[in-house]
């Protein structure tokens, strides 16, 4: 069965799943953008004498460390101190990346992590 055009929806220009497909080309479009842009934002943690920056897709782009406070520093307290750093920098990227990608794609349906 074919539809009339004057019916609307998928007889209509740009409705139907024409109207699907090229809203999901856009959004696409805007997510490759958005990705790229991520990898120049800069997410930074500092945790006591330890600072880690990461770009927006949550890859380490530097290390800092303190060394003049290191002297009152064990070997485990600074790994610790390392790692709860880095973690704390990775869910930073990942909310920065979540609220970018929310915004480009903020009404599709089924799409998880968006």
């Amino acid at each position: 069965m074919k539809i009339p055009k004057n019916l609307g929806g998928f007889g209509q220009p740009g409705g139907g799943m024409n109207g699907m497909m090229q809203q999901l080309q856009a959004s696409m479009a805007q997510m490759q953008e958005a990705e790229e842009k991520l990898l120049n934002e800069i997410v930074e943690v500092e945790k006591q004498f330890v600072k880690v920056a990461f770009d927006g897709q949550g890859n380490i782009k530097n290390l800092d460390i303190n060394l003049e406070d290191l002297s009152e520093i064990d070997h485990e307290m600074l790994a610790d101190i390392i790692l709860s750093a880095v973690q704390n920098g990775i869910e930073k990227a990942k909310q920065l990346k979540e609220s970018k990608m929310k915004d480009i794609m903020p009404s599709m349906p089924g799409m998880p992590g968006f």
